[in-house]
């Protein structure tokens, strides 16, 4: 999902003025201005079981045929990034990484990766191989995929 989105729909007070009707978010797309990427949202989006909600839409997949929860797709992301905690949750060890090292700007600061990896996902009936670049750092989401 488009990070301008993202902060446009935390901060629904703050960006009041460049949405026209913020009940309207529940009935139809959004449109990012800086990115024109689309997102809809459905009245399926607003409980959490039977109770409204206001966390970020997080979906399920599978890595080495284990399940793994709160993964949040955000296109606006130029790589893919992983906390160390969920490599380790996967049993993957850091053995299995990459020695390339690198410094990605992620949460407001500047990140050095412990290394990267090469997995197969499958989320749905979608099934692809993406490279995560491994941080340590506690996050909200167990993957940060850019795009899938």
């Amino acid at each position: 999902m488009c990070r301008h989105v993202v902060v446009a729909l935390q901060h629904l007070k703050l960006y009041a003025d460049r949405i026209k009707d913020i009940e309207e978010l529940s009935k139809g797309p959004v449109q990012c201005s800086s990115c024109n990427m689309v997102v809809t949202f459905t009245e399926d989006n607003l409980f959490l079981g039977s109770k409204p909600h206001n966390h970020p839409l997080f979906v399920i997949g599978y890595i080495r045929e284990q399940k793994v929860n709160r993964i949040f797709v955000d296109g606006g992301l130029a790589v893919n990034i992983t906390p160390r905690s969920t490599m380790n949750d996967l049993c993957i060890s850091i053995e299995e990484l990459s020695k390339i090292r690198t410094t990605i700007h992620v949460f407001d600061l500047d990140q050095c990766t412990i290394g990267m990896i090469c997995v197969k996902i499958t989320i749905e009936d979608l099934s692809t191989s993406l490279i995560f670049h491994v941080i340590d750092a506690k996050t909200l989401c167990k993957l940060l995929p850019g795009r899938l």
